[in-house]
């Protein structure tokens, strides 16, 4: 039985050691790789993380389907997707806010804000 030693590398900047996967061995004249995820961003329900392949040689996929991705609990994005929904989110959570009266997340009150003038009928 032939075992292969995996490389002593360090995880990325903010990965966390503790959620990285084993290293996988070469194959096919591809080099050996693991997964490197970030601590968990969120507090609350949701599980939110990034993740990336890591190369034996210590660097990272920087494109492609090994590249970054933030995942929302079971469901990967790529950097530019996440972004996306994460303006969504936002835009969406600033119109229920004006919805209630509460102001905006931006300003934080209604006087100030253009883009999320008081609603009718409100004092």
């Amino acid at each position: 039985m032939t075992t292969t030693a995996h490389p002593d590398i360090a995880p990325p900047p903010g990965a966390d050691a503790s959620y990285t996967d084993d290293w996988q061995s070469p194959t096919d004249g591809a080099p050996g790789y693991r997964c490197v995820w970030s601590p968990e961003f969120s507090r609350g329900k949701e599980d939110i993380r990034c993740v990336v392949t890591q190369f034996e040689d210590g660097t990272v996929a920087t494109e492609g389907d090994d590249g970054p991705h933030v995942y929302l609990n079971d469901s990967g994005h790529t950097v530019a997707d996440a972004r996306r929904i994460a303006k969504a989110i936002l835009a969406a959570a600033d119109l229920a806010e004006q919805w209630a009266g509460n102001g905006c997340s931006t300003c934080e009150h209604w006087d100030s804000c253009p883009r999320h003038p008081k609603p009718q009928g409100r004092v």
